[in-house]
């Protein structure tokens, strides 16, 4: 395997942990909803960049994980979908998303 090669792959799981920690933030949330600034500051302290939050807030809604909502004035914010909540609760797999959380 490659230098190149490995940096790829390890970009390629920083993106799955990020999915995953964003999905189980929301499950975890009593109103399953979380803002967008709250969600970059939560994968910060994971060890993440927050600039890589909205990209992969966009791949999760794209999929039907999540959807967003915007209220005028304010910091726009992700839901988790009935989808996404089995997801990380672990009732049902997808692809690019890790079927454990953090640190399992």
């Amino acid at each position: 395997m490659s230098i190149a090669d490995i940096a790829a792959r390890k970009a390629a799981i920083d993106r799955e942990e990020i999915r995953r920690l964003v999905l189980e933030a929301l499950v975890g949330d009593p109103d399953y909803a979380i803002s967008h600034y709250v969600l970059r500051r939560l994968v910060s302290e994971y060890g993440h960049a927050e600039s890589d939050v909205a990209r992969e807030l966009t791949w999760l809604e794209e999929r039907g994980l999540i959807s967003t909502n915007v209220i005028a004035g304010s910091m726009p914010e992700s839901v988790i979908t009935r989808l996404g909540a089995d997801v990380a609760n672990g009732r049902k797999a997808f692809p690019g998303v890790p079927s454990k959380g953090l640190g399992q």
